[in-house]
């Protein structure tokens, strides 16, 4: 039938599995960006979603990747938070150049140091218990979910039953039973003049509630993962302050000509810190290039995707189909076939045909009904194809089509005969003056072949193979 819809049902599979592939992609890619982030201190802003990403893909947008790191109490940018401790190495200058601070000010600042020590002691105290409830939240989120998904279950197997004819839910209902747990729900506290929710209505409900409940889980779950973060952050501050105050007590005690080890802590502190700023500043450049490159492609899939159109059948195949299946129907009513209701046989894209709302024609029709199912098949599909100018050889070949007593076996021959154009070669053990009465003397202009297997000694092997089991073999070529 030369239908497309095979090969455009392939190329949407590619496509799928092609974009499915960019998805994981994207996921690694992101997942490793998080990661080195977070390892920095650092948090990811702008990363969206597969799914936000196929829009921003379908609408032309670019992805816009950022990251954050905690500068005290907010939330800046990585490229301002270089910029301070570029500012703060400029200010320090060269170690032996300048001026060890006295006593009294190495004091003041132990002092400062300490207090700002207990400061992140609390607030990382306070920041697990945030966690701790938070995660006590997740577990009531997730048992709630569990228990309303099977609600909804029990519901959908009511409405199931329902849609199936059982009278269940109006049982139920009128007993003032639970439809789901089926007790009895008299003696309970309730308005009466109150309209109780519908078993349908009821399963909206749940989905509903599954939706919101999940919403809660999902914001949840990021904002334990902020809390982490910044728990991270804390850490790293305490564990510099701790290194700090070590270094302020060592000056406390080390001559006065010696270096500053906490101007020299300070200052390994901020080369580390811009060097990791640095880092991530590149890092997130590089991933960034990697995620506007998986953008790219899935804008060019989506494009090859529409262009594909639909993975239904066209105007144009359906067409093909809707003429095969009234080319079939009328060879039916020829060959006289009457055990399965012609007005209702399809052919639909699998080409077997069906009976509407019955299944296969094949387990309705008689013995020699499918017999003649068969002949208005072959020559049915071979026309609509010729017709169409389809992929069909134009050949038909049928090895004994008669294989019981058939009436309509005389419109089959004088059918073959008439086939134009193409060629259709019958192998029958029909005697020869049957075949010549069908076909018309008038009407045939090729040749009829008798070869016996038992008295030619000139057959060759193939048909004494195959007709070994027939008195007379006969072949019958179109003209054309």
């Amino acid at each position: 039938m030369d239908l497309q819809l095979l090969q455009r049902a392939r190329d949407i599979q590619r496509l799928a599995d092609r974009e499915a592939s960019l998805g994981r992609q994207f996921a690694a890619v992101a997942s490793a960006l998080e990661t080195t982030a977070r390892l920095r201190g650092a948090r990811v802003v702008g990363l969206e979603d597969w799914a936000a990403v196929r829009r921003m893909a379908r609408s032309g947008d670019s992805l816009t990747v950022r990251a954050e790191t905690l500068v005290g109490s907010e939330w800046v940018s990585i490229e301002n938070a270089l910029a301070s401790v570029v500012r703060a190495e400029a200010e320090t200058g060269d170690v032996d150049r300048v001026d060890r601070p006295d006593t009294d000010a190495l004091n003041a600042r132990l002092a400062v140091g300490n207090e700002r020590l207990r400061e992140l002691s609390s607030q990382l105290t306070a920041l697990e218990e945030t966690i701790d409830m938070i995660h006590i939240q997740l577990g009531s989120l997730h048992t709630r979910i569990a228990s309303v998904d099977e609600e909804r279950r029990r519901y959908e197997e009511l409405q199931t039953l329902v849609t199936l004819g059982s009278p269940v839910a109006v049982a139920t209902f009128a007993h003032k039973d639970c439809p789901t747990c089926r007790q009895s729900l008299d003696g309970l506290e309730h308005q009466p003049d109150l309209a109780s929710l519908s078993y349908e209505e009821s399963l909206l409900l749940l989905t509903e509630q599954a939706k919101t409940l999940r919403a809660l889980q999902a914001d949840a779950q990021r904002s334990v993962e902020d809390q982490v973060l910044v728990r991270s952050s804390l850490e790293r501050q305490a564990d510099e302050l701790r290194r700090e105050v070590r270094a302020i007590r060592a000056d406390l005690v080390t001559p006065e000509d010696f270096p500053s080890v906490a101007q020299l802590q300070q200052r390994l502190e901020e080369e580390n810190r811009r060097s990791d700023l640095q880092q991530l500043a590149v890092e997130i450049l590089e991933h960034s290039a990697v995620m506007d490159q998986i953008v790219a492609e899935e804008r060019q899939v989506m494009e090859e995707r529409g262009r594909l159109g639909t993975a239904d059948l066209l105007p144009g195949e359906q067409q093909k189909l809707n003429e095969w299946t009234t080319t079939f129907r009328n060879l039916l009513r020829q060959f006289e076939v009457t055990t399965p209701p012609l007005d209702e046989i399809e052919l639909p894209v699998s080409g077997k045909p069906v009976v509407e709302g019955s299944g296969e024609t094949g387990f309705q029709a008689s013995a020699s009904d499918n017999i003649r199912l068969r002949w208005a098949y072959v020559f049915s599909l071979t026309r609509t194809s010729l017709t169409n100018r389809g992929p069909h050889p134009g050949v038909i070949l049928m090895d004994e089509p008669k294989q019981q007593e058939v009436q309509a076996f005389p419109k089959l021959v004088e059918m073959a005969a008439g086939q134009q154009p193409g060629q259709v070669s019958l192998v029958t053990s029909e005697p020869a003056e049957t075949l010549r009465a069908s076909i018309g003397a008038t009407r045939w202009s090729g040749r009829i072949r008798h070869r016996s297997p038992f008295t030619d000694p000139h057959s060759d092997w193939f048909i004494r193979s195959a007709c070994s089991t027939l008195p007379l073999a006969l072949e019958v070529i179109a003209a054309s």
